[in-house]
């Protein structure tokens, strides 16, 4: 995606902003917006939740047959590793924010032993099926 200059990185405490994060952990805030007529498509890199500012936003998700319209203020749970795609039908841009928890950046080998957990915790989905 493209960073603009309206874009924030905004840190702060859960108990400062939504009632559905965990415990006191600290979350990483990612606010954006989309012109009318852009498309922009996000990888989420952990579980987040998209909340709309401004604007009507349209939501396709790559997992999903669905397509979502979000209303100013509408909140959208997205799991980590999914891909959307946003656009808006506004005259006006769409203010949008994603709300993570905070990632503290962990060395190569905890990195890698994660991977390894995930992996493994996919192909236990893919058999379960």
């Amino acid at each position: 995606m493209m960073v603009g200059s309206n874009d924030r990185f905004v840190f702060r405490a859960a108990h400062e902003t939504s009632a559905s994060a965990h415990a006191l952990l600290p979350e990483m805030v990612i606010r954006f917006v989309v012109q009318p007529g852009q498309t922009t498509s996000w990888r989420v890199q952990s579980d987040s939740e998209l909340r709309v500012g401004t604007a009507r936003v349209w939501v396709t998700r790559i997992f999903s047959p669905y397509d979502y319209w979000l209303q100013t203020g509408d909140v959208l749970r997205l799991t980590r590793g999914e891909r959307i795609w946003l656009s808006t039908d506004a005259n006006m841009a769409a203010e949008i924010s994603l709300t993570s928890a905070y990632a503290v950046a962990r060395k190569p080998l905890f990195k890698w032993v994660e991977w390894l957990r995930n992996f493994i915790a996919d192909i236990s989905l893919l058999r379960s099926r």
